[in-house]
This record gives structure tokens, C-alpha cells and sequence, in this order.
């Protein structure tokens, strides 16, 4: 039971409940300092990273939520003042004291393990990769937006994509259970799936549970930190790993009161210590995860969820035609004066208590009769993720979601699914920049850059590869690609310095040679151009250096065109791109092996959609799942190296946007049963 249940902490909980890069913040925002005044440093910051933004697509509509039950700390006030586009006014001497802090304690290495000592301390920073930033989808629908069904429910949730699938499914009938679904393997709760009476999805919720705290050692002993007002022993724990054919490992860890220490710089006397929200209440969510999947009805199925501690998107549907939704999460009480982007400095900034559950956004039976989320804000009032390479905006893929499914008053079952092969291939960036180069292309005549424009114009953003030859459909993508990074290039580089603009230089866009390790998501770089774009008035920092939008749009067109027309001639019909394949990888998410390379399976063109995907429908007269795991259902590899049956069965299915049934009810699974095996126990 031990080693299930550290399953779940290790790839859900300390996978998706851990994220935090207020230290990279920190470092982001110092390099800042070296290129900018503070206060122009601290305006970049703000526009890159902002703790809070207006506009943004939520999950419940502003109409359905109160945003003033979210106990949001007050906003920072020294980190907001400045909206003046570029201005250096109003600064405040707390301003100054923040950089002073950074200054003085940020630590040189950002990526060191720990034991720490100063023989093993890197010489130089390591820049973080940049961390896929895409996860799960999900649309939900009440029997109001409905046509043939009571409610539908289709879930894509997003692991990644290996061999075997870190999904598998499942059928538990008895011992209280009566259910079917998938979920990660060895999870001992189904978290996509349905019963009788009700169906269950979820999504990443991107809500902030972790704090970095600066911890300040003691000048003579290392092991002692300063803890109001005088030094305490860290608390030390001596562990090894044994390891084949070698010497055991051993090392040390440490906490302080806040958590577990996780970097320390020792020409600054600083630890790191990490205070997360949900520690100490991992088995409970996964209990009360398991206990919700029991439940008949709306009331039942939140009371579990109540006691989820990690920030995951709950969403709910029933045979009656209800739909609901909770963001689930334990999420602390922060001092007013706390920014949550960055490590705490301030001994006086301790977490205050935590929120109550009624905080947490959610709603039921929403007046719009749906329920869309692709991991964006969950309602008005929420921060903003912590986290460098994720951020909410008005900017957002899960706006294409909402386009599809305000498209018409009702939907079939099928009908929905369709949307799912329409977002897969829908290029995330391109509808947001369409209208500025319309705009932009009227203050030009030249042909060439007129020629690449209207190429663009006759792409329709999807990025399909029709023939499968190798490479997509229309010159317009590699086009826009090309442009995109031309755009990113020349808006961003130049504000934010080397260093800086490493953490944002991404477009969103994988090569063959290195395919998307998950789904397809607009980066923070590209979201704050956006943001210049649609809103140049309200920017804390002017990215286009007082350049009209529509002149830094034709330069970057003419960067694309100088190094389009030099790698695919000047013939724009003959500007193809490569397609990207949709790796399943034998590497888990750790990077570790966790089978033969070549065993490895890929389709020919990636998709932007989830590790599998699960479709639930009710009707009146009762319930039908669907669901597709690719490769297939079975991981097992024979020592002569046949793989099972099931291996990769499922792949086609996946490539062509169809899925399986999941049989429910016994008189189903009895008539399609492929074997049978009978365990017998004995109670000592």
C-alpha cells in the first residue's frame, strides 16, 4: 500500500502540485536590473509576469462567481503602481528594497541538488530548460446545450506521450464500486471515468500552493538558520540509496520550519526552504479522489473533492443534465505585501492560515449551460501561476474552445468530438496576429512582403500534413513560424538581455528533430506580445520601443522573408515545412528509461490534444463511455521482444479521431470478454 501510494505522490502530487520558479523569478528579474533602471527592470517584470491581468477567458463567467470570496492577498502595492508605458515614475523606496534583497541573497547556482558543499557548487548559473507548458483539456455540457443526450463530457488529460501509455483503463465492480475509466498506472483512483449516475474529468489548475522561503544560516555553522530571532538547528535526516555494483549513496536532507530545503547558497548564507499547501495531506486527496468516484449525485461527489489539496480543475456531469465544477486545492492566506512570484525575503511575510473551501471558485449548473477549460484561469480573483513559462492572459488556446462550442445552440455526442480533431491541428498563435497584419500590410507596397502576408492570410491555422509526405500543407505555416520567431526576436531581445530573454524566447513550435514532449500551448513571451498588441495603452513596459505595432509587424515580416527567401527561394508556394511527428517516447518524464528505444512508436503529424482522451454520454435511457489510449492498453514486451497484443492497437484510433466503447454493466463486459483470471487470497 506504501509503494501505490508514493505512485501517486510522486508522479501527481510532486509532478503537478509542485511547480514553482520563484527563484528563476528572481534571477530573471535581477538580470533585468543590469540591463534597465529598477524601476523599468520591475515594469518589464510586470509585463512578462504579471500577478494579475483583466480579460482573461475563465472557466466560470464572471456572472456565476464572486471574486471577492477568493481570499487574494492584497495586491502588492509597490509592484503594481507603474502602468505608464516605459515610465520611471512613482517608485518607491520598498521598491528599491526589494532589488537591494535580490541582490544580496539571490544565489548563483539555480539547479544544484542537494547535498550541498562548496566543492560541489556549480561555477557558473545553469539556465533552466524551458518546461513544456501544456496540459489537459476539457468541455462539459448540460442538457440545455445538448441535443440526443442528458450531458456530455469529453476529457483529454495530458501526461505526455509514452510507450507503454502512462494511462491504462479499467473497469471496479465491487467493494462499493461500480465504475469505469482510465487513469495513471498503479493509481488506485480512477480520475477519468464514469458510473451509473455521474461522470468525473479534470485538468491541471495552475493555482500557486508553494512558497519559496529564504531561510538566513547561521555565519559559523551552516546547519543552524535565523528563526524569530534566534538560530535553530535545521532539522537533518541522513538517507541512502543503494546502487547496483557501487557504494551506497549517502547524503543529507533538510528542513526548516517552512519545509524542505531545496538549494542553498553559501558565500550568501542563504537556504532555500519550500512551503508547500498540501503537505501532509497527500493521502487524503487521494482517498477522497477514490471516494468520489462512488458518489450518485453533485453534493456527494463535492463533498469529496472539498478535500483535494492539490490545484486540479474537478469537473462533474450526471444523468439528470447537471454539469458542475470545483478548482480544488488547499491554498494559503498570504500577507498582503507578499508577492507570490518570489521568494520570501521578509521573516514577517509567514502564511497567515489557509483558505477555507468555500474560497475556492466553483460552480453549479452555470447560466451558459458549459463548462470549457485547457488549463486557463479558473474564474475571476484567482493569481496567476508562479511559474516563468505559464501564465493566464487574454491570450489563450482555450479561446478557440469557446469559439467552437458558441458556434451552435446544441451538440451531439459526436458533434462534440468533432471539435476535438479541429482543436488538435488549430494552430494556437496565428488568429491573435491576423487582423494587426491586415492592418500592418496597408502602410506597405512592397510586393514581396504582401506575397508573405497573404500567404498567411490563405492558411486556414491548421497544421495538417493531408498526403503525409513529410511535410505540411500550406506554405502560409512555415511562413508564420518563420515570423513568429522574427517577431519574438526583435520585440523581446532586445529589452530583456541575454540572459532574461532565454526564459521567453520560445514560440511554441517543436522540430522533428526534437517533437513536443506534450500538447501545444502560447508562450509567456508570445502572450506578452499579444498583450502590447491588443492593449498598447495599458502596458506597464513598451516592448515596441515607441515603434508603431504596425511597422515592428513589416520589420519582422522582412527579417522572414531574408531568411525565408535564402532557405526556400524566393518561390513562396515552395516554402515547405517539415512536419512534426507525435513522438510516443520510452523515456518517462524524469528522463529516465523506462524501456528500449526501439520500441518507440510515433504518428506522422503531431496533434495539440491529450495523452488519451475520454468521452462520456448520458442519455435518458442511461450511459455510454468512450474512450482512446494510445499506443494501446498493454505495456508488456516479450523476452524474445513480441510485444502483447494490445501493445499499440490503439494507435490508428488515435491517428484517426476514433475510440473505443467502455462497457459499464456486467452483461457488456461479460459479452466482451477477450479472458478471464481468477485471484484467490487468504486472510492470515
Amino acid at each position: 500500500s506504501f509503494d501505490v501510494a508514493m505512485i501517486f505522490v510522486g508522479s501527481m502530487v510532486n509532478r503537478y502540485g509542485d511547480f514553482n520558479t520563484e527563484i528563476e523569478n528572481a534571477i530573471i528579474l535581477r538580470y533585468l536590473q543590469k540591463e534597465h533602471s529598477k524601476p523599468s527592470a520591475l515594469n518589464i517584470f510586470n509585463q512578462l509576469l504579471p500577478k494579475n491581468i483583466s480579460g482573461t477567458p475563465s472557466t466560470i463567467q464572471n456572472y456565476n462567481w464572486d471574486p471577492s470570496l477568493s481570499l487574494e492577498p492584497a495586491a502588492n502595492k509597490e509592484l503594481a503602481k507603474n502602468r505608464i508605458s516605459g515610465s520611471t515614475k512613482n517608485t518607491t523606496n520598498k521598491e528599491n528594497n526589494i532589488f537591494s534583497k535580490l541582490n544580496s541573497s539571490l544565489p548563483m547556482p539555480i539547479s544544484t541538488p542537494i547535498p550541498l558543499t562548496p566543492a560541489n557548487l556549480p561555477k557558473q548559473e545553469e539556465l533552466p530548460a524551458q518546461r513544456s507548458s501544456a496540459f489537459s483539456m476539457i468541455m462539459v455540457l448540460g442538457k440545455n446545450k445538448t441535443k440526443g443526450a442528458q450531458s456530455l463530457l469529453l476529457n483529454g488529460p495530458q501526461f505526455g506521450w509514452f510507450a507503454p501509455s502512462y494511462l491504462y483503463s479499467v473497469g471496479l465492480h465491487g467493494a462499493g464500486f461500480d465504475l469505469v475509466g482510465n487513469t495513471p498506472f498503479a493509481y488506485p483512483a480512477i480520475l477519468f471515468g464514469h458510473n451509473a449516475d455521474i461522470a468525473w474529468g479534470s485538468t491541471w489548475g495552475g493555482g500557486d500552493l508553494i512558497d519559496i522561503y529564504a531561510e538566513k544560516l547561521h555565519p559559523q555553522n551552516k546547519e543552524k538558520y535565523l528563526f524569530q530571532g534566534s538560530y535553530v538547528n535545521l532539522e537533518k535526516r541522513a538517507l541512502s540509496i543503494k546502487v547496483k555494483n557501487r557504494n551506497d549513496y549517502r547524503f543529507y536532507t533538510y528542513r526548516s520550519v517552512h519545509g524542505p530545503i531545496i538549494k542553498r547558497s553559501y558565500t550568501r548564507n542563504i537556504a532555500y526552504a519550500k512551503k508547500r499547501s498540501w503537505e501532509g495531506r497527500e493521502i487524503s486527496t487521494l482517498l477522497h479522489w477514490i471516494e468520489s468516484t462512488k458518489a450518485k449525485e453533485y453534493t456527494a461527489w463535492e463533498k469529496s473533492t472539498a478535500h483535494q489539496a492539490l490545484n486540479i480543475n474537478m469537473f462533474y456531469s450526471d444523468k439528470h443534465g447537471n454539469i458542475g465544477y470545483v478548482f480544488g486545492g488547499k491554498y494559503p492566506v498570504r500577507h498582503a505585501n507578499h508577492d507570490n512570484r518570489l521568494p520570501v525575503y521578509n521573516p514577517k511575510h509567514d502564511w497567515l492560515g489557509m483558505q477555507p473551501f468555500e474560497s475556492n471558485p466553483s460552480v453549479y449548473n452555470p447560466k451558459n449551460g458549459y463548462l470549457i477549460n485547457w488549463n486557463n484561469r479558473p474564474a475571476k480573483g484567482v493569481l496567476n501561476p508562479d511559474v516563468f513559462w505559464f501564465s493566464w492572459s487574454k491570450a489563450d488556446r482555450v479561446n478557440f474552445l469557446h469559439k467552437e462550442i458558441t458556434s451552435k445552440e446544441r451538440f451531439t455526442a459526436e458533434e462534440l468530438w468533432q471539435t476535438l480533431e479541429k482543436s488538435s491541428f488549430a494552430d494556437p498563435n496565428i488568429s491573435y496576429f491576423i487582423p494587426h497584419l491586415q492592418k500592418a500590410m496597408q502602410y506597405t507596397r512592397n510586393k514581396d512582403l504582401h506575397r508573405l502576408a497573404q500567404a498567411i492570410f490563405d492558411w486556414d491555422g491548421a497544421r495538417r500534413d493531408s498526403d503525409e509526405q513529410g511535410f505540411y500543407d500550406s506554405p502560409g505555416l512555415a511562413v508564420f513560424q518563420i515570423f513568429m520567431a522574427a517577431l519574438v526576436d526583435y520585440s523581446l531581445k532586445d529589452d530583456l538581455g541575454k540572459v532574461a530573454y532565454s526564459f521567453f524566447s520560445a514560440t511554441g513550435y517543436a522540430t522533428p528533430q526534437h517533437p513536443y514532449s506534450s500538447s501545444i500551448n502560447l508562450p509567456v513571451g508570445v502572450k506578452a506580445i499579444i498583450e502590447r498588441l491588443e492593449n498598447p495603452a495599458g502596458q506597464r513596459y513598451d516592448f515596441f520601443n515607441g515603434e508603431p505595432a504596425s511597422l515592428v509587424l513589416l520589420k519582422a515580416l522582412q527579417k522572414t522573408w531574408r531568411f525565408g527567401k535564402k532557405k526556400y527561394g524566393s518561390k513562396i508556394q515552395d516554402w515547405q515545412l517539415e512536419t512534426v511527428p507525435l513522438l510516443f517516447r520510452t523515456k518517462n518524464f524524469l528522463g529516465i528509461p523506462q524501456n528500449s528505444k526501439n520500441n518507440e512508436v510515433k504518428l506522422p503529424v503531431a496533434m495539440n490534444r491529450g495523452s488519451g482522451n475520454i468521452l462520456v454520454v448520458f442519455t435518458k435511457t442511461g450511459v455510454e463511455g468512450y474512450e482512446v489510449i494510445p499506443p494501446g492498453q498493454s505495456g508488456f514486451i516479450a523476452s524474445n521482444g513480441k510485444k502483447a497484443k494490445h501493445y499499440a492497437d490503439q494507435l490508428s484510433l488515435y491517428k484517426t479521431f476514433q475510440k473505443k466503447r467502455m462497457w459499464l454493466h456486467e452483461q457488456d463486459v461479460s459479452e466482451h470478454t477477450e479472458s478471464k483470471q481468477v485471484l484467490y487470497y487468504e486472510i492470515q
